[in-house]
Parts: structure tokens; C-alpha cells; sequence
């Protein structure tokens, strides 16, 4: 709406009329001086004086309700928090500073359960947005408040007024605005056009304007750029065996990449493998089939499979005894677990890694065959089928490493032209981690929330900054949240300021600007999870079982005689084989 043209020698200019209301009374005696209205920490007030000796008179107290009317519309609404005693030239007084209520925000701090929002590693489902962490510390939403995540939120020991700031300042546009008429909190937005427009003219109300365009710090191109990537890599590793500074063989490799940090080593492994044998059947080597030496000492006896390099089992010399044959065997999954590793760095792109004890993969050897019933003492015709474990040992299991690596910093433009501003800002941290099936990767929405805030501070630097004062003759109806129409651009009001020390004059500040504060507002959640989650395996076992059989015992007592005085025969003592 335009204001209408006014008549500078009406009486409600020159001579108007005020009202001071103090705990709902009217006071005759108080001589309003000024009101200044703002936004949100810059707290409204009014300042009126009673014009009596300060130690005599009859005064107002500190926390009194006050309530001021200008032309019969009320433009403040508070408590006195103020008090000056004067003793001048020009007489005795005292002056009295009114705050609205705003300043109950200030009376209380946050309570202690209510400090902490939005952490680093809090999952998404646990996140608060702006409205809710507001209803949290003040116990209701500000009208006006967007549903927008303002991202970690820090609220230790602050009042409720500051922490309100706190919040807002992570949305965008916004200012907070004291309503009088409810006493709460609301949010106002910048750049919206306002609950309503003003127009002042030249030669009709404005007795003075200063309204400055400064281009001199237009952008042409804005650049957001973000942190490193972080990559997390795992892979396979060549390894070499070189002595240590003591002349120790140890296992070596090197990871040659941009800062390699945040290093696992894992080896393939698998445990030894858990048996239990029949221990009621014993079997020679050729029962299982294994012919006998033709020469040597042992000629016409059967040998069980040597093997030098077996743990346990098979690395015997000329064993030629019993053995029982299985009754389970389990052998576990080879899996990557992680192994001691001593990282050595050479510089930023180099990390020799020392490996404390190389991974064993163990597995076993065993023969099977259908053996007679009455050769192991087992009733009944016919045969059944046995296996003899005949080797436990291992080999080396390969080594895998995985680390975080720097990648280069990501990067979005907008615009184009001479004058360019850069705006590094770390919030915006890629993270890849996809060395598994649940992997982690946030590129390309934080790309998305750059390109957000590179659209939007280019849009605040493209263009001009426009600002200044105004002073018209006093008109109590211009208020915050107005917009007014100067070189036909809507400026926001941002402060009202009624002052009667010579009639009656309002001046208001107004501005273009943006007071835009764009964030990484999402998705900080599963970040902590991502940088140290290793691939998830099955841990089924592998086993094998026979089923239990009956023997009959006079036969095998009998069988394990007949072996020794073969041996005697041959001229052998047992127990010498096994040396």
C-alpha cells in the first residue's frame, strides 16, 4: 500500500498525542523521547522520562509493565529494565528504558538435556529439524519456522534467546521477530515481500533519505569448494621379505597413494581344523590301500604319506603303525581378520607397512578307502568305508590392506566474469567407502547441497547492495516485517525508529541484503560408520562325519599282536620309527 499524502501541519505530527500505560494505568506525567523497533537479539525499546526530582518524585520501578500508544495504536509492549537519574541544566528527571519481553529469553538458559543436537554419527531417523529442536528449548514452534535441518547444533550455556539465534542463523534468510500481541517468539524471512509494502515520496513525507548502491563488490563468479575427498580403498598387496634392523626376515609392503592414513591389514585365514577319530578301529597304512616297500629296512610294510612341512600330523619319519580312522572333521572358513602391522611413513604419499606375523590358511590331507570288516575287527560281512587323516599344515594367506585416501577437493561454479570469489567452507566433506556391500557414498549429494549454496551466494554477490535510512514525518503505522518500495525494488525493513524529541519523525533502515547461511544439513548420520566398516562373512563351518560302528575288541588285540611280531620278525622296534 502507498502512504497517503500528508498534511505536515496536522497537529499529529507537529504536537502528537502519546500514552504511557504502566501497569495498565495511565501515567499523565510521562514525556515520551523515542522508539526504536528491530529484529530478534536487538532487542526493541522505548525510552520516556518523568520530569520530577529523582529523589523526591513519584516513579515507576524496575519490571514494571509498560505500554506505549502513539496517536492512539500501540507501538510497544514490555518492561521498564532501565533507570537513569538526570540533574542537568535543563532540569530533573528520570528516564525510563523499556525492553519488550524478548528479554524473558534471556532469564533462562538451555536446559542441560537439550544442549546436543544432530552429533556426528546420528542416524537420519534420529535427526531434528528446526522446528523441532525450537519446540524442544523454547516448548513451543515459532510461527514461521521451516522444517529445514540446521545440522550439529552446540547449545551449551546459552540462554533461550541466543540459542534461538543459533539455530535461525543456520537456515538462511531468517530473522527472529518479538510478536507483542501473543508474547512469542516468530521467524520472519528476508527477500519475501513482507506482511505489507510501503511507499514514501519526495515533496509529500520524506524529509530525508540517504539510500546508497554500492557495486563495488559485485561478483561475477562464485566458486564453493570442499574439503579433500575421502576414499576409502582396499586391496590385495605384493609382498616382499627383507631383514629388519635386528637382521629379521619380516614381511614388507608399501602403499604409495595422496596421504594414505587410517590403515587395516588383514590376512586370509583359517584356523586348524577340530577332529575326533574312532578311537575303537585301528588301521594300517595298507589296510587303506597303501602298497608295501619293495626295499629298504621296512621292505613288505606299508608307510603312511610323509609330508616335511606338516604340523601335527604327516611329518613322522617311517610311520608305519596304527592309526584310527575319523569320526568328524571341521574345518572352518577362511576369512580376512586383521594382523598386527607396524606402519612406517616415508612421506605424504608413502607408508612402508611391517607385517607382524604372516596369516595361515591350515588344511588337511587324508586317505579314504573301503576297507574289510574283519581286518579292523568290525562284525559282519562285507566293508566300510574309513578316512585317515593323514596331513594337518598350512600355507601363507594373502594380505589385503585398507586406508583413507585424499582425493582432490571438490569444486562448483556459478557464473562467469573477472571479479571471482572463492568460498572454502569443510562442512562439505565427500566421503567414498565402498569396499563393501554397505558401503557409503556421499558425492553426489553434496554436490547437490554445493551447487545449493554456490546458486545462492551468487545470487546474494550478482547484484548490488542497496541500503540506507529514510526519515519521514512520523507515522506510528510503519512496522518490522514491511517492505519498502525504493528505485522500484522492495528493501526490507530491518529497524523502525520513532523519535519525538522535535515533533514527531520515524527514520527506517532498510536493505537488500541476503543473510543467507547455507549448510550441510543432511545425511551426517552413517559418516563414523562408514570410515571403519569392514566386509561382513558367513561363519558357517565345513564338517564331515561318520557314522560310530561296533568292533569287535578279542579281534583288533589280535591284529594289533600279529603287527608286532611282524616287526620282530623284520627285526624293527617300533618306538625307534617314530625318532
Amino acid at each position: 500500500m502507498e502512504t497517503p499524502t500528508i498534511d505536515d501541519t496536522a497537529t499529529r505530527f507537529s504536537d502528537p498525542t502519546w500514552e504511557v500505560k504502566i501497569n495498565s494505568v495511565t501515567n499523565p506525567k510521562a514525556v515520551l523521547a523515542n522508539v526504536s523497533l528491530s529484529f530478534g537479539e536487538n532487542v526493541s525499546s522505548g525510552t520516556f522520562s518523568i520530569n520530577e526530582d529523582p529523589d523526591t518524585g513519584t516513579f515507576p520501578s524496575y519490571d514494571d509493565s509498560v505500554e506505549i500508544f502513539v496517536n492512539g495504536r500501540r507501538v510497544i509492549k514490555g518492561k521498564i529494565k532501565g533507570i537513569t537519574s538526570q540533574i542537568t541544566q535543563s532540569g530533573l528527571r528520570k528516564t525510563f528504558t523499556v525492553l519488550t519481553n524478548i528479554t524473558t529469553l534471556q532469564e533462562k538458559v538451555v536446559d542441560v538435556k537439550n544442549k546436543d543436537f544432530n552429533e556426528t554419527g546420528t542416524l537420519e531417523k534420529d535427526r531434528f529439524n528446526a522446528q523441532q529442536i525450537l519446540n524442544e528449548i523454547l516448548g513451543y514452534i515459532p510461527v514461521g519456522t521451516p522444517a529445514l535441518d540446521p545440522g550439529e547444533i552446540h547449545l551449551t550455556d546459552m540462554t533461550l534467546l541466543d540459542a534461538a539465534r543459533t539455530v535461525v542463523n543456520r537456515l538462511g534468510n531468517f530473522k527472529l521477530f518479538w510478536n507483542q500481541d501473543t508474547d512469542l517468539l516468530e521467524l520472519y524471512e528476508f527477500g519475501k515481500g513482507g506482511d505489507a509494502s510501503r511507499q514514501f515520496e519526495k515533496g509529500v513525507n520524506i524529509l530525508d533519505l540517504s539510500i546508497t548502491e554500492n557495486r563495488q563488490n559485485k561478483v561475477d563468479k562464485v566458486t564453493i569448494i570442499g574439503p579433500n575427498i575421502e576414499e576409502r580403498i582396499r586391496k590385495i598387496v605384493v609382498t616382499t621379505v627383507e631383514p629388519d634392523e635386528d637382521g629379521v626376515r619380516r614381511i614388507t609392503f608399501t602403499i604409495n597413494d595422496l596421504r594414505p592414513r587410517n590403515i587395516v591389514v588383514e590376512g586370509s585365514q583359517r584356523a586348524q581344523p577340530t577332529y575326533e577319530e574312532q578311537g575303537q578301529i585301528q588301521v594300517l597304512p595298507e589296510d587303506m590301500g597303501i602298497p608295501a616297500l619293495q626295499s629298504g629296512p621296512l621292505q613288505g610294510f606299508s608307510r603312511w604319506p610323509i609330508f616335511p612341512l606338516a604340523e601335527k600330523i604327516g611329518n613322522r619319519r617311517d610311520d608305519i603303525g596304527f592309526r584310527h580312522p575319523l569320526k568328524t572333521l571341521i574345518i572352518a572358513p577362511s576369512t580376512f581378520s586383521q594382523i598386527t602391522s607396524q606402519p612406517q611413513i616415508i612421506d605424504k604419499e608413502t607408508v612402508k607397512v611391517i607385517v607382524g606375523q604372516a596369516p595361515r590358511i591350515y588344511f588337511t590331507s587324508s586317505i579314504s578307502a573301503f576297507v574289510d570288516n574283519k581286518k579292523v575287527g568290525i562284525p559282519g560281512l562285507g566293508q566300510t568305508a574309513l578316512e585317515v587323516l593323514t596331513q594337518i599344515a598350512w600355507f601363507r594367506g594373502a594380505i589385503r590392506v585398507t586406508y583413507t585416501r585424499s582425493g582432490d577437493c571438490p569444486q562448483v561454479s556459478v557464473g562467469s566474469g573477472t571479479v571471482e570469489r572463492t568460498i572454502t567452507d569443510s562442512q562439505y566433506q565427500i566421503i567414498k567407502d565402498n569396499i563393501d556391500l554397505q558401503g557409503f557414498d556421499n558425492e553426489q549429494e553434496v554436490l547437490d547441497l554445493m551447487q545449493e549454496r554456490a546458486d545462492a551466494e551468487f545470487k546474494r554477490l550478482n547484484r548490488p547492495n542497496i541500503g540506507g535510512t529514510i526519515a519521514v514525518f512520523g507515522d506510528e503505522t510503519v512496522d518490522l516485517k514491511n517492505t519498502l518500495v525504493v528505485a522500484n525494488q522492495n528493501l526490507d525493513i530491518v529497524r523502525v525508529v520513532h523519535n519525538f524529541d522535535r515533533g514527531f519523525i520515524t527514520t527506517v533502515t532498510v536493505t537488500n541484503e541476503i543473510f543467507f547461511k547455507a549448510i550441510l544439513r543432511n545425511r551426517e548420520s552413517d559418516r563414523s560408520a562408514a570410515r571403519v566398516r569392514l566386509q561382513q562373512r558367513a561363519n558357517a563351518n565345513f564338517k564331515i562325519g561318520f557314522d560310530e560302528v561296533e568292533v569287535d575288541q578279542e579281534k583288533v588285540t589280535q591284529k594289533e599282536e600279529d603287527f608286532q611280531k611282524r616287526l620282530v620278525n623284520a627285526g624293527l622296534i617300533y618306538s625307534a620309527l617314530q625318532d
